[in-house]
């Protein structure tokens, strides 16, 4: 049976989907801005994505279109002769031929395309943390919809990639900046509106709520709130109440089991490194490294219970290599919420 997507359609979508954000895309990226599915890309060459966009991308040999570069680089000094002299973002936007993410893609930078067209006339200077910070609230607060990578190219004074550079993710980067992803749902005008809900969230349940329950109930997430103040506990306490202890509520509602955040062991990080070990440190759903989780979470891969861990008696019984499963963060907000039965079919 021939196939339906042929490897210079999966190339071609993925040269395109690198132009719009400025970068070589992570799998999770690839999904979300795609033609195809990451796992269709990989099945064209031998199940890894990564080899696609090398082969897509010539990124073993760290080659370029040199002819492709000529033909931004004649462009960019087009608009320079039409302004007559160095072209802003949003002169090139109004005169150019090209897109910017792909001018940043294949220089890096706006400054470094123009650098290479001789028409650049700015300090040499990169940006500082702090610079980069307050572009990205300026971006926020501009387009009036949360921050995604594609959106700050395109109206950032800079791009994703010194923002990477200088922060190690663009998620630990929007948590600096206090701003919104396109995951956390709708955002709080100040810090007031979100700290009022959280009491809200208290008076209703008649004590302090842990993460979980604020997801569930408050009017915004609690990664919103985790951004805003470095952690769900400083949030609490910002609210002005004292943050609960581990396990997540106070006295007698404090079981090992009890709710929705079960009690996974002392040596809970330890059995999780080993079950990523396992699984070859990829999510076994997408195929996703560690690595580029790490790049586009900022944290390491999750490991999932596919039967709950709150219906077994203890967390040894729960944490069997059997019932342990390495996800991504995407793969593993799916398989969170569907019957054991139904998630250990379709991990296979």
């Amino acid at each position: 049976m021939p196939e339906k997507v042929s490897k210079t359609k999966v190339l071609n979508d993925l040269r395109w989907v690198a132009d719009e954000l400025g970068h070589e895309p992570t799998i999770a990226e690839y999904d979300e801005v795609g033609s195809y599915s990451s796992r269709t890309v990989a099945k064209r060459f031998d199940g890894s994505f990564k080899k696609a966009r090398s082969v897509a991308l010539d990124t073993d040999t760290g080659r370029q279109p040199e002819h492709r570069k000529g033909e931004l680089i004649a462009d960019i000094l087009r608009v320079a002769g039409l302004v007559d002299g160095e072209p802003s973002k949003t002169e090139y936007k109004e005169h150019g031929d090209y897109a910017l993410s792909t001018i940043t893609y294949r220089f890096e930078s706006w400054k470094a395309a123009k650098k290479k067209a001789e028409v650049y006339d700015g300090l040499d200077e990169a940006p500082t943390k702090e610079e980069l910070l307050t572009d990205m609230q300026r971006v926020d607060q501009e387009i009036d919809e949360p921050l995604s990578q594609v959106r700050y190219n395109e109206h950032g004074e800079w791009t994703v990639r010194p923002v990477k550079s200088r922060f190690e993710s663009w998620e630990r980067a929007c948590q600096k900046a206090g701003v919104s992803r396109p995951d956390m749902g709708p955002r709080p005008a100040d810090d007031k509106e979100l700290l009022d809900d959280i009491q809200n969230v208290a008076d209703e349940l008649e004590h302090v709520p842990s993460r979980t329950e604020y997801n569930k109930k408050g009017k915004f997430s609690r990664q919103m709130a985790i951004n805003r103040f470095g952690s769900w506990p400083k949030a609490v306490e910002k609210a002005g109440y004292d943050p609960l202890p581990p396990g997540g509520q106070l006295g007698e509602r404090n079981a090992l089991w009890a709710d929705e955040e079960p009690y996974y062991g002392p040596s809970w990080d330890e059995r999780a490194e080993e079950i990523r070990k396992r699984d070859g440190f990829e999510c076994q759903r997408c195929r996703m490294s560690n690595e580029d989780h790490i790049g586009e979470y900022g944290s390491k891969l999750n490991v999932h219970h596919i039967e709950k861990a709150r219906s077994f008696d203890s967390y040894e019984t729960a944490n069997t290599r059997e019932n342990l499963i390495t996800l991504c963060n995407s793969c593993h907000s799916t398989y969170e919420h569907l019957p054991p039965q139904r998630a250990k079919d379709l991990l296979g």
